[in-house]
């Protein structure tokens, strides 16, 4: 992975927390599994460790929404979309770039009396070719989100996904989510091979009174690569955040730090900033 330069075409060229607690390859991890309808705006921004010629509005915004099928089955649905500008004085005007990634459409399967549930979803292959004129927004998409969910750009692939989901919940306000599973991506367009991600997480929470707050640890593994060690062939980050309970809605902050170094090299944080309105 290639750290943009304040050129940013020809060099990108080569190459939580979503809702703090209310909306990966499928969703965010940091969605509200209490609320089972309701729709979640969220807008990341990164901030770029070597280049500072991005413009403030270089973002990605995600839309999100949960739907009830049946008593256990809840559909899930994400529109993703990247924007990216410059603001270099005195310096060529480049044009702003951007493109839907690759919405979501999934399931989820929910097992009750028991702390577990099942993901299953995938993505339609619409963001843009990384050598195509808007690829540049393809590539902002999956940098900055991109161990949680790199799949909403990955260009010229069709990405599969399934997890496992373990909440365990007190009575003190305390509430701990295990989360993990495979990421298929197949090949499709002009991606030659198809690949293999394991994607596992763990966060814990604490809500007092309209206000919820806490951390966690996200990680992202390529089965698919031939060569490296874990260390080699893996990514990982930590996100803080809160979010306040206001009737249906629910906005909230977020703060993500990338663990890696070569991830620290290309970007050094991301905020995030969200609004969750709840229909239940």
């Amino acid at each position: 992975m290639k750290k943009p330069s304040h050129h940013f075409i020809p060099v990108f060229c080569v190459i939580t927390v979503l809702f703090a607690f209310s909306a990966l390859g499928a969703q965010s991890i940091w969605q509200d599994y209490t609320s089972w309808e309701g729709i979640t705006l969220e807008f990341l921004k990164p901030n770029y460790a070597q280049d500072e010629d991005f413009s403030f509005l270089t973002s990605v915004t995600f839309l999100s929404g949960r739907f009830p099928v049946t008593r256990n089955i809840i559909f899930s649905g994400e529109l993703p979309f990247s924007y990216v500008n410059w603001d270099i004085p005195q310096g060529p005007d480049l044009g702003a770039k951007q493109t839907f990634g690759n919405p979501y459409f999934g399931l989820e399967f929910h097992l009750r009396r028991t702390p577990l549930f099942l993901e299953l979803g995938v993505r339609a292959p619409l963001a843009a070719d990384i050598e195509e004129e808007n690829g540049e927004a393809t590539l902002n998409g999956g940098f900055t989100d991109f161990v949680d969910r790199a799949e909403a750009f990955a260009a010229d692939a069709v990405p599969i996904t399934g997890f496992v989901n373990y909440i365990l919940s007190s009575r003190t306000g305390f509430y701990l989510r295990l989360r993990g599973g495979p990421s298929f991506w197949i090949a499709s367009g002009d991606r030659e091979e198809s690949e293999t991600f394991i994607l596992y997480s763990a966060q814990v929470f604490y809500e007092t009174g309209i206000l919820r707050f806490g951390g966690g640890f996200s990680g992202r593994y390529s089965a698919s690569m031939d060569e490296g060690d874990f260390a080699e062939r893996s990514m990982h980050q930590l996100t803080f955040g809160l979010d306040f309970i206001l009737g249906m809605f629910r906005p909230g902050v977020y703060l993500r730090i990338p663990l890696d170094e070569e991830y620290k090299e290309l970007i050094s944080s991301v905020f995030g900033i969200s609004l969750g309105i709840d229909f239940d």
